[in-house]
């Protein structure tokens, strides 16, 4: 992808993974985070990681590997960074044990992963190339 694509894949990818995610934080995630900071958890975590798999995990792990365990690697990432995110903000330890909040985190990020794989990137990649 040329670089304007490759930006405009950003921005709609991730706004579509926040539409993904977001609902899953704010519906699933304890009470004790108040309703704003699940809202923001849903742009704010997604903001943190989503650049990185855009724009610089493929120009250094899918060369020397292959895409699936290219983006497995990728995946188990981003789930472990914005668990880690999370406790951050939290309070929390950064190697306690998994509790609620993280479990949602990880099935968010695998909910976003499985519809943007499956529907969201095509549907992407054909709304840039009529717009470049």
């Amino acid at each position: 992808m040329n670089t304007t694509a490759t930006l405009l894949f950003l921005a709609f990818g991730y706004l579509a993974t926040v539409a993904i995610e977001a609902p899953l934080l704010v519906a699933f995630l304890p009470s004790h985070y108040s309703l704003r900071t699940r809202i923001g958890c849903g742009f704010w975590l997604t903001a943190c990681t989503y650049p990185v798999v855009v724009l610089v995990i493929p120009n250094i792990a899918y060369g020397p590997f292959t895409w699936p365990v290219a983006l497995l690697v990728t995946e188990i990432w981003v789930a472990l960074t914005e668990v880690a995110l999370l406790r951050a903000v939290s309070g929390r330890r950064l190697f306690a044990s998994f509790r609620r909040e993280d479990w949602v985190v990880v099935l968010a990020n695998l909910a976003s992963f499985l519809a943007g794989d499956l529907f969201v990137s095509a549907w992407l990649s054909e709304i840039i190339k009529t717009l470049l």
